[in-house]
């Protein structure tokens, strides 16, 4: 018995094709020095070095300032090296520069995060790696590490123009990779055929992304400090002017039904009730009831009580029409960014039916984890339902609670309220009277405060945003005898009508205060509303939009220059697409996975899914069968054939028509005759088809005359558009 044995090395270059390597060399057996003299040609190490950076720019905003500062200083070496080949650094130097990376990474790992320094380590990697690449076993590791960075930035991003941005750079990818092995073939054609593989490869994509058993993770992605968006759980008058900065999405809404007024849509996120005279803060025992919850020791659901409200009555929903009376009722889909917080966003009262997420007592939405991807989530809102109506003694004690001492002035302006007004509701509208008639400014430039000081706001500096008004309104019931409370959350959104949605922003991040009454429940007062009518109804005001344009500071966001209306339309229409890429791809779950695949093949077995892949299998490659055997078909024509019948069915199309037998010549002369004005170019035209068809040219010949062909059609095309319609005779 005579055994084969072959050893496959990553630098195994066979005899047989030559064409296989470029660095191969059929007179002569690879030294053991080949590694060493492993080179590429400068069209391709320009390649290779711009797909580097391509691929670093999908993950430039996750990267430090002195990493960024690392990396340039490795591209711009390798720029040099690709110019003068004596550039390249030492073994020793590299060792020493890849050590001080490292220890910089270890001594602020703590400050970046384990997933963070995970992401720093891989692109230090992939930067340094350029520069010692010095055979054909470097330059693979460099394009598969190039490809597993661009698998890493679906991390921190998934929207429709990233996930589009991504395909792209991975067509330059494939390119480079293309270039290495067939460095004759033109760039753009090694473009189109990287693209033409992924697109090849999309329909097998989409059946398994379909079909394909979305298995929980074997491992727990480590969290992002940096990806961190949206709002904290601790408030001080200016942080919300800084979020208002932002245009960053925060989550959409799409309704069924009629969609409600701008300013019946407070979004509620979190409930504030420790104020510390700095900042406001969930209390101890509203985090203690959030941990029991989330954790299942306790749990909590929101009681509807149709008596006390004989709207919310089932019975009494229906109206005079007979159908259900939708101010009482809303019914709502939230789709949620992902932020790296737990907390969610819905209108008053909310209920929610899913497992991962929980009701708190301050009738609040949380996530049972931090929202690392897209969430979507069905609420219905029952919007005329009071809110605790007989609340527990210590939430409402633990909501008059003020520091002494911090606001002396508020604390001598809430007793002369109190002195002056008997009744809670007049002593609440005599401080929005205030607000409305005494010059106060809504803006997102507010001075800075002492201390936070909120004596100095209400009646020194008078100009702030949501926060500040809430704060004082807050400490100013509290410290008059009632309970008061701090909620943030969102107020309105941008509807687009091109999907039938909202679209709330970060910009939209808004402060408001509930006060509690008896037999009334908590009841929502907005100050915003007495300073800036236009924010509640009709959200940020031209004036403060122009601020948040001027201080935002992304020059490249569509947001800045929707003052312009085909920009504008540009914009929700963009948007409107990136909505269906969210709702269809990046929130498809297992469940609607499972009831997809219910409706399709009834009871959910192994083998019946096993059929629909290999059937699905078996379409695809009968379509991409048919597709070659068409392509096929078109290449058995020749180009110069190809042209030539281009022209003949123009010249029909005036009545010149070509019998079968007759040689192109001969119809060239009688095509002249009829008319005249096509002598020239169509009798230039069938001389170089009949050369090209008919003699033994070489290629460069053929070129010259196809060329020549392809201009005298155009001419053609020109003439025969002032020649009358003849007949042959």
């Amino acid at each position: 018995m005579v055994r084969f044995s072959l050893n496959f090395s990553p630098n195994f270059s066979p005899k047989f094709s030559p064409k296989f390597s470029p660095n191969f060399s059929p007179n002569k057996r690879p030294a053991a020095g080949h590694q060493a003299r492993f080179k590429l040609d400068p069209n391709t190490a320009w390649l290779v070095l711009f797909c580097q950076v391509a691929n670093l720019f999908t993950v430039v905003n996750e990267l430090s300032s002195w990493m960024l500062a690392i990396i340039a200083l490795c591209l711009c070496w390798r720029a040099l090296m690709v110019h003068d080949e004596r550039a390249k650094p030492a073994f020793g130097l590299l060792v020493l520069f890849a050590l001080g990376g490292c220890l910089a990474l270890a001594f602020s790992g703590a400050q970046l995060g384990l997933l963070s320094s995970m992401l720093h380590l891989l692109c230090f990697a992939y930067a340094l790696k350029t520069l010692e690449m010095s055979s054909r076993k470097d330059f693979l590791q460099l394009i598969l590490i190039g490809l597993l960075l661009l698998a890493v930035a679906f991390i921190f991003g998934q929207s429709l123009l990233f996930a589009l941005t991504v395909a792209l750079i991975m067509v330059l990818n494939l390119a480079v990779l293309m270039r290495y092995f067939t460095p004759e073939r033109k760039l753009l054609t090694l473009h189109k055929n990287a693209a033409r593989l992924l697109l090849q490869s999309l329909p097998l994509a989409i059946v398994l992304f379909i079909v394909f058993p979305r298995l929980a993770p074997f491992w727990q992605v480590p969290q992002a400090q940096s990806s961190k968006t949206g709002m904290s759980d601790s408030v001080k008058p200016g942080d919300i002017a800084k979020l208002a900065l932002s245009d960053d999405l925060a989550y959409r809404a799409s309704f069924q039904g009629k969609q409600p007024e701008p300013n019946q849509l407070y979004w509620r996120a979190m409930v504030l009730e420790n104020y510390d005279g700095r900042s406001w803060t969930p209390g101890i025992t509203s985090r203690q009831q959030a941990r029991q919850i989330i954790s299942g020791r306790a749990t909590y659901r929101p009681v509807l009580n149709p008596v006390l409200n004989p709207m919310l009555n089932p019975v009494a929903e229906q109206g005079a029409s007979g159908q259900p009376d939708n101010k009482a009722r809303l019914v709502y889909q939230v789709t949620a960014q992902a932020s790296y917080q737990p907390w969610l966003f819905a209108l008053d009262l909310a209920r929610v039916n899913q497992t991962d997420i929980v009701h708190l007592p301050d009738h609040s939405l949380r996530s049972k984890k931090p929202l690392t991807k897209t969430l979507s989530y069905q609420v219905v809102s029952y919007t005329a339902q009071p809110l605790d109506l007989l609340p527990a003694e210590d939430m409402l004690k633990r909501n008059l609670i003020y520091p002494e001492g911090v606001n002396p002035r508020l604390q001598q302006e809430a007793s002369r309220l109190r002195q002056t007004h008997t009744s809670d509701i007049s002593l609440v509208q005599a401080v929005l009277a205030k607000f409305r008639q005494q010059n106060y400014h809504y803006t997102l430039q507010p001075p800075p405060l002492n201390n936070n000081s909120l004596d100095q706001f209400y009646f020194d500096t008078k100009a702030g945003f949501c926060e500040h008004y809430a704060s004082a309104f807050s400490y100013l019931m509290r410290a008059s005898g009632i309970p008061a409370r701090m909620v943030i959350g969102y107020l309105g959104g941008e509807y687009n009508d091109e999907g039938d949605y909202f679209s709330i922003y970060q910009y939209d991040a808004h402060a408001w205060v509930e006060i509690w009454q008896p037999d009334r429940g908590w009841l929502r007062v907005d100050p915003t509303a007495a300073v800036s009518p236009d924010r509640v109804e009709n959200g940020l005001s031209s004036r403060l939009l122009q601020e948040q344009s001027l201080l935002g500071g992304n020059l490249l966001s569509l947001h800045r220059y929707r003052h312009l209306a085909w920009i504008n339309t540009l914009r929700l229409k963009l948007d409107a697409m990136d909505y269906q890429w969210t709702r269809l791809v990046l929130s498809y779950s297992a469940k609607r996975q499972y009831d997809l695949l219910e409706n399709l093949l009834g009871r959910v077995l192994p083998w019946k899914i096993a059929a629909l892949v290999v059937g699905a299998l078996g379409v695809i490659f009968l379509a991409f069968w048919l597709l070659n055997q068409g392509k096929s078909r078109r290449k058995a024509v020749s180009p110069w054939l190809a042209l030539y019948q281009q022209a003949l069915v123009l010249l029909a199309k005036k009545g010149l028509v070509k019998p079968t037998a007759m040689p192109a010549k001969t119809f060239a002369v009688q095509a002249g005759q009829a008319l005249p004005g096509l002598t020239d170019c169509f009798m230039l035209l069938s001389n170089d088809f009949e050369a090209n068809a008919y003699q033994n040219l070489n290629p460069a010949e053929q070129q010259q005359r196809l060329t020549r062909m392809k201009q005298n059609l155009k001419l053609l095309k020109t003439a025969l558009k002032s020649q009358p319609n003849v007949h042959m005779p």
